[in-house]
């Protein structure tokens, strides 16, 4: 919406701590079917991004890995 450019919203306090954090609420429902969408690759003036970068590093695509990497325990769904 141009209307609204460039005053939109901006994610903060955006550190792979806190998005591995929302990645782990969020695998129950992966494995029960549903699809998760993690949209944004170099979003960075929004302040939403995976790409690596100098603060973080591979940080954000780490956490990807460590939550949706090999089928863990901890991510399945409870009996």
């Amino acid at each position: 919406d141009k209307q609204h450019f460039p005053f939109t919203t901006v994610v903060t306090n955006n550190t792979p701590a806190l998005f591995e954090e929302a990645l782990r609420s969020t695998a129950a429902a992966a494995y029960t079917g549903s699809m998760i969408l993690i949209g944004s690759w170099n979003e960075w003036t929004e302040g939403s991004y995976l790409e690596p970068d100098e603060e973080f590093g591979y940080g954000r695509l780490e956490a990807i890995q460590r939550v949706f990497g090999p089928r863990r325990r901890d991510c399945q769904p409870s009996a």
